[in-house]
């Protein structure tokens, strides 16, 4: 396949120009949601900060990283595959799409909701002490298991208007969740207990469901194709469809989160509630601003690219969405590198300061975390599924042996920060090879240049940052 590069020096027409006008319109939509749904994060975070400390705040994250994993198994991570169907099949065909894939999450949702209420005892007692629950008490999973029932929900729905183009709906809904847990964190934390922290985060999950539902509901028609024109819910054709997307995605999903709740659990076991709070400010600062720059595309990138017919076209699209989205990742990074300590105070309180430590690390990580995800986009386009998994599989492994490798000579909270900047740089290393040998496609000096100069920024602004840390 010959190469295509992109001459950024060529005259631009004006018709090009209305592509970059969308994605403009997306992103910023798509951010408003995100900034919002981060501002309520915030305030919930700040106030169990303050009252309880690192430890609740631990206990947080972790009930929300278990929550993730189990919703991942639960929908096969079937939202992209969703999407994707939903958005390309019309009429009948489209409509027996949809009925499957709601059978399909309803009954992953069933195994894996009723496996946190009612498994068996080994296995639960196994689920607690490799996923740091245990600290947490058998009390929690049921509610936990209602809270992966409710988000399995609000990913389906959620799907269905992303495939109807809805980016200022779902930048609403996204900030259903967190808004509830704001309302919610005071309360839970005068009782001060890991169970009000469970409740809290069911209950969040049913606001996000059920705004979701409301939201929904005001499409009537498309809902009327879907789910009242015609009988039968299940089709052979649309669950081979489903799955030759979803198993990848799955997979890789399902044990990328698996891997950040194994990492997780050997912090708190090694270095207790306390120290893991301190890495869980890091990791949410940073997993919070790159989903402000990846949501800000992400609905609008892959419709977007899944139409693309040419390789022109395609590659157009690659380096539109890779300069808007480095440039913004590169500038948000770099405002946090040099605030941090103040931004650390603000978020949390001062028995936080430590976590810069960690942060110095999960922040270069970031850079590349965006990168490589709009690299990896061309995959899930094109359904090249098997390297799509083979590269998330690479970047899952990289993560979780760096991760326990490196605490041969730094601690386990700070060992995991490093292999988060490996586990990026080995997927971003392999997308780029993908692009290059698989579609033919060589970013142009523009696009180079912008990634470079937002590396540079990154890298010079966290090591400004860390010295000004004190070290």
């Amino acid at each position: 396949m010959s190469s295509i590069i992109l001459n950024p020096a060529s005259p631009v027409p004006d018709v090009e120009r209305t592509p970059w006008v969308k994605l403009a319109r997306a992103m910023t939509t798509s951010a408003a949601g995100v900034a919002l749904s981060g501002v309520a994060s915030i305030a919930a975070t700040k106030i169990l900060a303050t009252t309880l400390g690192p430890a609740a705040v631990a206990s947080l994250q972790t009930l929300q990283q278990a929550r993730q994993t189990a919703v991942i198994a639960a929908t096969s991570n079937g939202q992209t595959a969703l999407v994707q169907g939903a958005s390309s099949l019309e009429g009948l065909e489209g409509a027996r799409y949809v009925r499957t894939v709601a059978c399909i999450f309803l009954i992953g949702t069933l195994l894996a909701s009723f496996g946190l209420w009612a498994g068996p005892g080994g296995v639960l007692r196994w689920v607690l002490e490799h996923t740091g629950l245990a600290s947490m008490g058998s009390s929690v999973l049921p509610w936990l298991g209602l809270a992966v029932a409710l988000t399995s929900a609000y990913v389906f729905v959620t799907a269905l208007l992303n495939s109807m183009g809805k980016v200022g709906t779902l930048a609403v809904l996204q900030a259903a969740g967190p808004a509830a847990v704001a309302l919610l964190a005071y309360p839970v934390a005068r009782s001060g207990g890991v169970r009000a922290i469970a409740i809290m985060v069911a209950c969040s999950a049913g606001a996000s469901a059920g705004a979701a539902l409301v939201a929904i509901l005001r499409y009537p028609e498309s809902l009327r194709v879907w789910f009242f024109d015609f009988r039968g819910w299940w089709d052979v054709r649309a669950a081979r469809h489903f799955f030759s997307i979803s198993t990848a995605m799955l997979i890789t999903g399902f044990l990328a989160s698996a891997a950040v709740l194994a990492v997780r659990g050997n912090i708190i076991r090694s270095q207790g509630l306390q120290r893991t709070g301190l890495f869980d400010a890091a990791w949410s600062i940073s997993m919070n601003q790159v989903t402000l720059v990846l949501a800000s595309v992400q609905t609008y990138y892959l419709p977007a690219l899944t139409k693309a017919r040419t390789s022109a076209d395609k590659s157009s699209e690659i380096s539109r969405v890779l300069i808007a989205g480095t440039l913004a990742a590169a500038l948000a990074i770099a405002g946090l590198a040099l605030a941090q300590s103040v931004v650390l105070d603000l978020l949390y309180s001062r028995a936080f300061e430590a976590a810069h430590q960690y942060l110095r690390w999960t922040l270069v990580g970031d850079y590349l975390k965006v990168s490589s995800w709009i690299l990896s986009v061309p995959m899930l386009a094109a359904a090249d599924m098997k390297l799509f998994l083979a590269s998330d599989l690479a970047a899952s492994g990289t993560f979780l042996g760096a991760a326990f490798l490196l605490t041969r000579w730094f601690e386990p909270a700070e060992s995991a920060s490093m292999a988060f900047v490996l586990m990026y740089a080995v997927h971003l290393i392999i997308c780029l090879f993908y692009l290059r040998v698989r579609q033919g496609i060589r970013l142009d000096s523009r696009t180079t240049t912008c990634w470079v100069g937002g590396l540079a920024l990154v890298l010079a602004a966290t090591s400004a940052g860390w010295k000004a840390a004190g070290k």
